[in-house]
């Protein structure tokens, strides 16, 4: 007899294989009951069950009952918000999380939350560094399946050479029938797609990944008939384009937000958490986006290019930045002045100007500042500290704008002109100093009017 733990075994290994051991089985739709016998057989000798697409076996009729749904393609749990369908039960309890935005799985070590337990089994491994799966060619471990997957494409030379995450085959393939671009490969348990050579355990994902050399966008977007490729496509675009709910919201500040996640990241500003930290500086980020771009600036690497002065950036958002002093665009204006600014955080600190706010202050002379950066540089002052150095006469400076002007020194270059009588100067102050020199003149020589 089985006891219970077996049996818990078993049907997790049923369910789990089902990502994992698929074939193209097409059965008759009409009698299922008939399609399961039909590939189900019992060895007496063994006394279990043997799946002849894939020749897993198990003790439990029920247990290969489900296993045998990733073959036949039987879904027959459907969820009743969005009529999605399921093969197996838990994993229709797992997605109706998206739709009530529960997150039951915590981890213990940073404040992320899942959906799923495996899913936060998978995540403990990325703070133990744990690596279970091992590449059977240079012995590289992984921390999971997936990666060492990508990874084994490597040595089979199935990736294409610009080493792309999505799927860039030149070739337009017109085929009504999914079937035909596919092959399985036994040996390896993969589905191998015949126009790009890309691989994938599951048959679901494939027949996700051929609508890219198809064309085929089967979800049709209700109110504007926008059509999507893959359904979570879908579903993003409605609740971003055709909708403002937003249901979560902070208790402190009544803030809302469509998703959870972005609650939870809005919750540390208020808590000041940072439970992110740099390994090689310790310094810590409210979110795993803010740590990753800061790693770059530990590898010197910058993706993000301008396409007008190629100047590189660790992160979109500093480019984008960055844009404006291309475009001129300064979004951001002061209500009171009108002037303005590109940043949103110039603005609050020129506010502070207006309201007669300095909340940056020196420790060894009490000298107060509107912005902490004003601060940085007057503390060089105190500790002698000249960072900037120039490379042609090895002169050194507190400040990256006064190795600017230097440089110009070096350069010949006099950008600031004069509108009245040509001058140019290398530097704006000596340039506004002269202007006054025209403005006195102008007064000497004012005559008064004849009435």
């Amino acid at each position: 007899m089985m006891n219970a733990m077996e049996e818990r075994v078993e049907v997790a290994v049923a369910s789990s294989s089902a990502a994992e051991c698929r074939n193209i089985v097409t059965p008759n739709r009409t009698n299922q009951n008939s399609d399961w016998k039909s590939i189900v057989q019992y060895d007496k000798s063994k006394r279990k069950y043997l799946c002849k697409v894939c020749d897993k076996e198990y003790l439990r009729l029920e247990v290969m009952r489900r296993h045998i749904r990733c073959h036949t393609g039987e879904r027959p749990f459907t969820c009743d918000e969005c009529k999605q369908t399921f093969a197996q039960r838990h994993h229709l309890k797992i997605h109706k999380y998206s739709h009530s935005g529960e997150r039951p799985y915590s981890c213990f070590i940073c404040p992320k939350t899942f959906a799923a337990s495996y899913t936060l089994k998978r995540h403990i491994r990325t703070h133990t560094d744990e690596r279970r799966f091992v590449c059977n060619v240079c012995s590289r471990q992984f921390i999971n399946s997936s990666s060492l997957r990508v990874h084994m494409n490597t040595h089979a030379n199935i990736l294409s050479l610009d080493g792309g995450s999505k799927c860039k085959s030149d070739s337009a393939v017109q085929a009504t029938d999914w079937q035909s671009i596919i092959r399985y490969d036994a040996s390896r348990r993969q589905y191998i797609c015949e126009a790009c050579n890309k691989q994938y355990s599951g048959l679901h994902v494939m027949k996700c990944h051929v609508r890219c050399h198809t064309g085929e966008r089967p979800f049709a977007c209700d109110v504007c008939e926008r059509t999507f490729a893959q359904s979570h496509h879908l579903k993003v675009h409605k609740k971003r384009a055709h909708t403002t709910e937003c249901p979560f919201t902070c208790e402190l500040c009544s803030k809302q937000f469509q998703y959870s996640r972005h609650l939870s990241e809005h919750m540390r500003g208020h808590s000041r958490d940072q439970p992110f930290a740099c390994f090689i500086c310790d310094r810590r980020f409210k979110q795993s986006s803010g740590l990753r771009a800061h790693m770059r600036t530990h590898s010197d690497e910058r993706p993000y290019s301008c396409s007008v002065c190629n100047k590189g950036f660790v992160n979109s958002s500093n480019l984008k930045i960055h844009m404006r002093t291309h475009s001129g665009e300064r979004p951001y204006m002061c209500e009171i002045c009108s002037r303005n600014f590109s940043q949103s955080h110039r603005l609050v600190a020129h506010m502070r100007a207006h309201l007669g706010e300095r909340p940056y202050g020196c420790t060894i002379c009490s000298r107060r500042f509107s912005y902490s950066s004003n601060l940085k540089v007057h503390m060089r002052m105190h500790s002698g500290e000249r960072p900037f150095m120039c490379e042609i006469c090895s002169n050194t400076f507190p400040q990256s704008s006064h190795l600017l002007e230097h440089m110009r020194i070096h350069s010949g270059e006099r950008p600031y002109g004069c509108h009245i009588c040509d001058a140019t100067f290398r530097k704006r102050w000596t340039l506004i100093k002269h202007a006054r020199r025209h403005d006195v003149t102008d007064d000497a020589n004012e005559q008064p009017a004849v009435l």
